[in-house]
């Protein structure tokens, strides 16, 4: 397939969109486009080459649990400058590591963590974790959540990259305070100092699109380990567990808020 960057589809309702980025995962290809006229509006797409005839079809909701998530992310924010791959991933998880140690310190995932999973709704703890590369567990041994930024090593300075390859716990985490709101966001040089929405999942709903300073929570759970027996016991938890993520989400977004003055989106789904 030909290169499709910057190549403009039109959709029936004549918006047009421009292919920012691809990838080819399994045969397939899929693209990141934007709207030409508003920079807000943009979505994930496969795209069919048919009688050399270009189109674009929806994703299936479930591929965003598999690597091709990760794969997009790690291309879409993979560095310019003279950092390798290869350091720039061992400087990003380092930077992960810290930073997500430093947020539990701040305001106790792990208690909300033990929230969900001592409800009496039964959330369901996913025996086999979303392949992606910035869930919680690893370091903070959580069950739930997932950080959904992409974290942009690339903006530091070469000081700051020394720091993180010191082992200086006290020098990192300072480093970290004084950089995290820059590093989690996602910038576009077309359009700087500029606030635009993007998604970090491949769902279409409104609900799974944030803006690209805020910091991005997912908290993923799985099915029912009792048996509702009844339709009407399964859609009576369904509703009641929608309320308590959405007390749960309201109380840990605001006291991100106030304790690191970053706006938190918190997208929540069973799998």
């Amino acid at each position: 397939m030909i290169d499709l960057i910057n190549k403009i589809f039109v959709l029936e309702d004549d918006t047009r969109y421009s292919i920012i980025e691809t990838i080819n995962y399994e045969n397939k290809t899929y693209a990141y486009l934007v709207n030409i006229e508003d920079e807000l509006d943009s979505m994930f797409k496969e795209v069919i080459l048919e009688d050399n005839n270009y189109s674009l079809n929806d994703i299936n909701s479930e591929l965003f649990s598999t690597k091709l998530l990760a794969l997009f992310i790690e291309k879409m924010s993979s560095s310019d400058d003279n950092t390798n791959r290869e350091d720039y991933r061992e400087l990003e998880n380092i930077y992960k590591k810290y930073f997500e140690i430093y947020l539990n310190s701040q305001i106790n995932l792990k208690g909300y963590d033990e929230l969900i999973k001592n409800s009496e709704l039964d959330f369901g703890i996913l025996q086999q974790k979303v392949n992606i590369k910035s869930n919680l567990e690893e370091y903070l041994n959580l069950n739930y959540f997932y950080i959904l930024n992409n974290f942009y090593i690339e903006k530091l300075t070469d000081e700051e990259k020394l720091i993180l390859r010191s082992n200086n716990e006290e020098e990192i985490f300072n480093l970290i305070k004084n950089t995290y709101k820059n590093i989690i966001t996602y910038t576009r040089e077309d359009i700087p100092n500029k606030r635009f929405k993007i998604n970090y999942t491949f769902s279409t709903s409104k609900e799974s699109f944030s803006y690209n300073d805020e910091l991005v929570i997912a908290i993923y759970y799985g099915k029912n380990t009792i048996d509702l027996i009844s339709k009407e016991n399964y859609l009576d938890n369904y509703h009641k567990k929608q309320e308590f993520l959405n007390d749960l989400s309201n109380n840990l977004s605001n006291e991100i808020k106030s304790k690191l003055d970053l706006d938190c989106k918190i997208i929540y789904l069973k799998i």
